[in-house]
């Protein structure tokens, strides 16, 4: 039945979809307005409205915090760069970026289409460059120049030629760009508009076109999967905040669509073949390496005794403690002393008191706690806390607080205000409270930490103060008294 669907009754059934789409993002936009305080109503209009809560804090790291028609814009070069969020986990390979535009050029056979295409094209990237850049350094649109000026004075061409000429290039985009930001964006443009929708359905109908075109002679399971794609796609553009992983299904359909039109019969598509193939290992050997390298070896004793630091003894090529593990040479406790130093301690007393709750900040500890799902409180961007203390601001009533609720357990990340992406630092304004609490607090005993100090008698230990800091560690876990 669904083979002997014609091109008709998908382009019906896409637009049903598209319709649909439309009349939700419409409801939800209404619901978002009626829920808007008093005091954000009277917000005179010329002000950017900035908002504070945990949801942007975490969510809009990944995307950035621009104003919205460029942080939507230049969203596909953010994901594919890691401008605004870096690691492993995150990175989704430049191939994206480098042969989708020239697989959407090959399928136009329109001149004006083509021109037209080519012209967005230099547009999203003009916008992406500058944007991808000022969000990664957490700078303002005026400060970008100058920052760029400063940076490339500083990376000589003979040195680092690559990075030489991206900078170049991002300077070129950056002094076109301003122009546009200050006389359009600025203009219409903010946290919120009523724009950035309205021209992200237009581009959605746009490729929806071409795509139609170019697949009008392909077959009907080629045109859904297509249409498919299309619309998973643009549904994480504009819901998925920039996290990759809610686009999981989109990477392997759309490396499969690259490399079918890599491997065409054909003069015009030998040259794009040969450098998928040719780009496309370059990139999984580079992927596989790092992946490989990407893992600290813990240090011994006898390390720390010698005043090693943890960067000096992290040049292993591969991590062993998974194949150590599956050999059966280490059991858990090992493993996880190996990989996570100090958690064995930290786990046995919260596991003993089964019943217990965990209030946790940071940290991997989650994955160990047993029945994590019903006693831990995940509090990253420490939204709980603030709220509470706002309400008890006595840091001994608060612990008794948390007491009476049933918390027994403070578990803290000493990095979490490394995770602020925000313009105006709200997340470190937060962290810097939290220690305020955590400081000298007679309620809290420390159960365990993995930062390492010089005590007073000159030795090496685990402690949060000492005479001397040898190793900033990650965590620190305390007992309610």
């Amino acid at each position: 039945m669904i083979l002997q669907m014609n091109n008709k009754f998908i382009l019906r059934f896409s637009f049903s979809i598209l319709v649909s789409l439309l009349s939700l993002i419409s409801v939800m936009a209404q619901q978002d307005g009626s829920t808007e305080s008093a005091e954000d109503s009277v917000i005179s209009q010329d002000k950017k409205v900035e908002v504070y809560s945990a949801t942007r804090e975490e969510l809009h790291r990944y995307m950035g915090y621009e104003e919205l028609l460029p942080k939507y814009f230049s969203l596909p070069y953010d994901v594919s760069m890691n401008t605004n969020v870096g690691g492993p986990f995150l990175d989704i390979s430049y191939l994206f970026l480098l042969f989708m535009p020239i697989l959407i050029l090959f399928g136009i056979k329109h001149k004006g289409l083509k021109l037209l295409t080519i012209v967005l094209m230099l547009l999203f990237m003009i916008i992406s460059l500058p944007s991808g850049y000022r969000s990664n350094k957490v700078l303002k649109v005026e400060e970008v120049g100058i920052a760029l000026s400063r940076e490339l004075g500083a990376t000589p061409f003979l040195s680092s030629p690559i990075s030489h000429i991206k900078l170049q290039l991002t300077q070129l985009a950056n002094n076109i760009y301003l122009p546009i930001h200050h006389n359009i964006i600025d203009a219409i443009s903010g946290e919120g508009d009523a724009i950035t929708y309205p021209i992200f359905f237009l581009l959605f109908g746009l490729v929806f076109f071409l795509l139609r075109n170019r697949l009008k002679d392909a077959s009907t399971l080629a045109q859904i999967l297509a249409y498919f794609f299309l619309m998973y796609s643009f549904l994480w553009l504009i819901l998925g905040a920039g996290v990759i992983w809610y686009g999981l299904l989109m990477l392997p359909l759309g490396l499969i669509f690259i490399g079918i039109d890599a491997l065409k019969n054909g003069k015009k598509t030998n040259f794009f073949k040969y450098a998928f193939f040719l780009f496309g290992s370059i990139w999984m050997i580079c992927a596989l390496t790092y992946r490989f390298g990407n893992y600290p070896t813990p240090l011994s004793d006898e390390q720390k005794a010698l005043g090693g630091t943890q960067a000096e003894f992290s040049k292993g090529a591969v991590h062993i403690a998974s194949l150590t593990y599956g050999l059966g040479q280490t059991n858990k406790a090992g493993l996880i002393d190996f990989l996570f130093p100090a958690y064995n301690d930290v786990l046995t007393e919260i596991n003993s008191q089964p019943t217990a709750l965990v209030y946790r900040v940071g940290t991997y500890f989650q994955y160990f706690i047993s029945r994590n799902n019903e006693r831990v409180l995940a509090d990253n961007q420490l939204a709980f806390f603030d709220n509470t203390y706002n309400l008890v601001p006595d840091k001994l009533n608060l612990v008794q607080v948390l007491k009476d609720q049933g918390y027994r357990y403070l578990i803290v990340d000493f990095q979490v205000p490394t995770m602020d992406r925000t313009p105006d630092g709200t997340l470190i304004k937060k962290s810097r409270r939290f220690e305020e609490f955590l400081k000298n607090n007679s309620a809290l005993q420390i159960i365990g930490t993995d930062r390492v100090v010089i005590n007073s008698n000159g030795q090496r230990v685990y402690g949060v103060a000492g005479k001397q800091l040898v190793s900033k560690g990650t965590f620190v876990a305390y007992k309610i008294r």
